[in-house]
């Protein structure tokens, strides 16, 4: 009969530990990636408004820190906020954060070219190594940069994505692999007159999901990601997610 109460007890202080986790502010860390994270652009901020749909199924509240990348890893890896998001699965972030079930969104990173002339649209590949002919720009620190090297591809990489971009219409680089969702939102910020010029080749460099992560530190973490997988699992279910992708253009 002891352990009968014992074991009680302990379902009822989990619960409790569970909800009083629930009904706090949740500190989430993260940085300007618009459209899917942001700070300065309400329009641009399709993974907070997944989060924030999931927070209103499950009775939480999310609020929002911003830092630059590196930092904000590291501060949730300290436990000192709760998560981070949205970040690609590597088996050495696991060593330091938990993964949900199911993720945020799938990430297609694809070439962009400029064309204002049908003559001068690259051709499709097949093989990586199909696309040695081009000139291709890159951004610093993406995973794709190996890639691309192991391919045996030569790379001019400069400091940002809209650099990139700009070396596109000037036809310093045929090509350049960004996020295809991130990539159309800066061509419509920097040319707007000009983004029907803009194209991709199909096949994808990479297709991947992006998830939010928490820390192993954070107390209770365990139980506050469980709630939160719980509300991805819902609005997935309920057509609300799917609805946040299309606003974004995300099919």
């Amino acid at each position: 009969m002891k352990k009968f109460y014992l074991s009680v007890f302990l379902l009822l202080l989990a619960f409790t530990v569970s909800i009083s986790a629930a009904e706090k502010e949740i500190l989430i860390v993260t940085g300007e990636f618009a459209p899917f994270v942001s700070e300065k652009d309400k329009d641009g901020r399709m993974a907070q408004e997944i989060i924030d749909a999931i927070g209103a199924e499950i009775g939480v509240k999310y609020v929002y820190r911003y830092y630059p990348w590196k930092r904000g890893y590291y501060i949730v890896k300290s436990g000192e906020m709760w998560a981070t998001m949205p970040y690609y699965y590597t088996g050495e972030r696991a060593k330091d954060m938990f993964y949900p079930t199911e993720p945020l969104y799938v990430s297609s990173t694809k070439f962009f070219y400029y064309a204002e002339n049908e003559k001068d649209k690259p051709n499709e590949y097949n093989e990586l190594g199909e696309l040695k002919k081009y000139a291709i720009g890159g951004a610093l620190g993406w995973f794709y940069n190996k890639v691309l090297k192991d391919a045996g591809l030569d790379v001019e990489y400069a400091s940002s994505e809209e650099l990139n971009l700009k070396k596109l219409v000037a036809g310093r680089i045929q090509l350049f692999p960004h996020d295809e969702i991130a990539g159309r939102y800066l061509i419509n910020q920097l040319f707007p007159k000009k983004s029907k010029y803009f194209g991709t080749l199909q096949k994808p460099l990479n297709k991947d999901n992006l998830y939010l992560i928490a820390s192993k530190t954070f107390p209770n973490s365990k139980e506050i990601l469980a709630a939160f997988d719980k509300g991805l699992k819902l609005i997935k279910e309920k057509g609300i997610h799917q609805a946040i992708l299309k606003k974004y253009g995300v099919h």
